[in-house]
């Protein structure tokens, strides 16, 4: 997989509001003032709408904005910040009618906060309220299932049987009335001969509680949930990890037993527990003291794992990794959770969730990107995919793949490439669908060359030599197959070209025919040849590259 060359692109995205910030007077040495937000703090896939004020001859003409850093956040042409992963960037915030009115922004974004949390069963922990103003005490307690998760009036939840169950506190003083807590309770494991035989055994939910080194293959069942603990790392070292059920590090918090300690639960703890402390009414006091001091000797035996570590990661070696097959499933916080070395192989029906976001997975399931398979290579892989050297999300598309949203800009956070198909790969050339480039954002490009093809709602855009399509592989086929491609690009709407403001659609074109018209900006890299008349083009739309 080393040998595969990323293309480089930058990062966007659309998300919705929220931040935290405080504001200042900008003075620029024009004499202008600008009047925004200095600080904005926000959870990955949150964004905040800048306001900035000036003097109406400042004010009227708008504002053009940039980031330092479009890795952690990036802006839009109207001036919203969207956060994208952790880490500090700021924004220039500066007037169209004078560079020198300008002010910066500092935005500070970090990972979204999660109400996952993982329990050795066995295991308690004191739920914590987001509050201070509200005492666990003074709040009601209730469990979705007491046989999984029970509580107590003081918010201490004992982890019964392994499964989910959702903790609810309820209370005029929280925010909507209630915090809701979800319990994974699971089996813990610690080395990898304890997780292969989790992995064969009874029981959704097992908890890796432990940094454990795969040194031979493994397969996740699919109806089998790995939990990565706080601060644990899973590495494919020396073997593959064929996931076809699902892995995440998402948690808040992970609880264990401590070492040396046996169960303090009562004999009934497997059974279900229908206790009124748990269904949210009143029982009688030698229940309820009998409830508590099971809680507190259970959790004198338990303890938080690793309370100050970051989310777990999944790393893989160079010839090993992870390979997420047919309606898998894998739930990170970031990227680097599981692409800190190499990258991992994505079959078809493959679901991502980074940071809460649904990157690959159905149109249904409101999926940014479905992968899919043709017919005879349902187990082939669908798509590869890695941070670049440049620290930059890259796919490389090995199948067939749809873009299923039509959002402005939505597609900003991957670097997409259609390429040949790979040796040892056979069958049709690998394609991609977008059902709109409004999708592509500022900084994102997308490459497809050779054999490959790509639509765009119903249209053609790029095929093979002999296609239907709008763009053809050259008839006297350059040296090389890859030599053949088009990229789609979108100009940065915070420029302008010849006194009108950019933000449109440019295809980059490399040995290619141009066979019909279509509405886009032309850069000509080289050996070009128009087969329909140049002039249906405006000149100012058509630029010569290298």
């Amino acid at each position: 997989m080393k040998k595969i060359i990323a293309v480089m692109l930058s990062l966007a995205v659309i998300v919705s509001m929220g931040g935290l910030f405080q504001e200042a007077d900008v003075h620029a040495a024009a004499g202008g003032t600008i009047k925004v937000r200095k600080t904005v703090t926000l959870m990955t896939g949150k964004g905040y709408q800048l306001h900035p004020r000036a003097k109406h001859s400042i004010d009227k003409k708008g504002y053009l904005y940039k980031s330092s850093s479009p890795k952690v956040a990036v802006v839009t042409p109207g001036g919203k910040i969207n956060a994208v992963r952790k880490g500090t960037a700021w924004i220039t915030v500066t007037s169209r009618a004078s560079s020198s009115v300008r002010t910066k922004v500092k935005v500070k974004v970090n990972k979204k906060k999660s109400n996952i949390v993982t329990m050795e069963v066995g295991s308690a922990a004191k739920m914590k309220l987001n509050t201070a103003r509200t005492a666990n005490t003074s709040a009601a307690w209730t469990s979705s299932d007491p046989a999984v998760a029970s509580v107590d009036k003081r918010g201490i939840v004992i982890a019964k049987g392994n499964g989910n169950a959702v903790i609810t506190a309820s209370s005029k003083k929280l925010a909507g009335g209630r915090q809701t807590f979800r319990i994974m309770a699971a089996r813990k494991v610690t080395t990898l001969a304890e997780l292969q035989s989790a992995l064969s055994g009874s029981g959704s939910n097992i908890l890796a509680a432990n940094d454990i080194s795969v040194t031979s293959d493994i397969t996740v069942p699919a109806d089998k949930t790995v939990l990565l603990g706080r601060g644990t790392k899973l590495t494919a070292n020396g073997g593959i990890i064929t996931n076809k059920g699902r892995i995440t590090n998402i948690t808040a918090a992970t609880y264990v037993c401590r070492p040396g300690t046996t169960s303090k639960m009562t004999a009934s703890a497997c059974a279900k527990d229908d206790s009124a402390a748990n269904q949210g009414t009143a029982q009688d006091p030698d229940a309820e003291a009998a409830q508590e001091a099971e809680a507190d000797a259970v959790i004198a035996d338990s303890q938080q794992l690793n309370p100050g570590g970051d989310e777990a990661g999944i790393d893989v070696t160079e010839d090993n990794g992870l390979d997420i097959k047919m309606e898998s499933y894998i739930e990170v916080s970031d990227y680097s959770d599981f692409l800190s070395n190499d990258g991992i192989l994505l079959a078809p029906n493959a679901t991502v969730i980074v940071g809460g976001q649904r990157i690959f997975g159905s149109a249904q399931d409101g999926a940014k990107i479905t992968l899919s398979a043709f017919t005879g290579r349902e187990n082939d892989p669908a798509a590869y995919i890695c941070i670049n050297g440049d620290g930059e999300i890259t796919v490389f598309i090995r199948q067939e793949a749809a873009v299923n949203t039509a959002a402005k800009y939505a597609l900003g956070a991957m670097n997409i490439n259609v390429g040949e198909p790979y040796a040892g790969e056979s069958g049709m050339p690998n394609k991609i669908t977008l059902a709109s480039l409004d999708a592509v954002a500022p900084n994102t490009n997308i490459f497809i060359n050779g054999t490959a093809s790509c639509y765009v709602g119903q249209t053609e855009l790029y095929g093979p030599d002999g296609d239907n399509a709008v763009f053809t592989a050259l008839d006297h086929k350059p040296a090389h197959a890859e030599d053949s491609f088009i990229g789609i690009e979108r100009t940065d709407p915070n420029e302008t070209y010849l006194d009108k403001p950019m933000g449109y659609i440019r295809l980059i074109l490399c040995g290619v025919n141009v066979n019909k018209y279509y509405p886009a900006a032309l850069l000509i890299s080289k050996d070009v040849t128009f087969k329909c008349k140049k002039s249906l083009w405006d000149p100012d739309m058509i630029f010569q590259g290298n």
